[in-house]
């Protein structure tokens, strides 16, 4: 019996479980476009990704607001909500939790991952930033999602933006969390 598994294992019939690839529902390629406003009054979003077959997988939920909005919204919540634009992806439709999928470890705050916009991110130089720039890209678990800030307005009272927000399936994709991307660019670096 044990020639056999020794056998087996060196024919590559038997995969250890840190060997088996991981495979996700292939899903639906979907662009959107949203308008946010970030201001004292703070601004949601929520988007569902879904499979090919039509089943809800993913749930982006984004939050826009300015300090004082997003610090009235923590107090309420006991969510740490950070100013001005964030977002985060769950495997539910939970809009109050620290953690998401975009952040490139289980113990990272969404707020410290590449889903959290800045306004320095979206000017000059930072807004050209292929990381940390107005559009980021984040592979998993079987797709590409992209989030696209267009058209910025600023105004003494707030600013807004259109968010494109594009899923495309990636089968190369195929962390459970967001991939790791290089270089950090420490100016512009959440």
């Amino acid at each position: 019996m044990k020639i056999l598994y020794l056998y087996l294992t060196w024919m590559g019939l038997i995969l250890s479980p840190s060997t088996k690839a991981t495979t996700f529902p292939s899903i639906t390629n979907e662009t959107a476009s949203f308008q946010i406003s970030v201001s004292d009054t703070p601004d949601f979003l929520s988007y569902v990704i879904k499979s090919r077959e039509g089943r809800k997988l993913y749930w982006l939920h984004c939050v826009a607001g300015n300090d004082t909005a997003l610090d009235a919204l923590s107090s309420k919540t006991g969510i740490n909500f950070v100013a001005p634009f964030a977002c985060r992806l769950s495997e539910d439709a939970q809009t109050n939790s620290e953690q998401s999928l975009l952040s490139e470890t289980a113990d990272t705050a969404y707020w410290h991952s590449r889903a959290r916009f800045t306004l320095q991110s979206l000017q000059p130089p930072c807004i050209d930033d292929p990381v940390y720039g107005a559009t980021r890209s984040f592979s998993l678990r079987g797709f590409e999602l992209t989030l696209a800030v267009r058209d910025v307005q600023r105004t003494a009272e707030k600013t807004e933006f259109k968010l494109q927000v594009n899923v495309k399936s990636d089968m190369s994709a195929h962390t459970k969390r967001a991939k790791p991307v290089q270089p950090r660019s420490s100016e512009c670096q959440v």
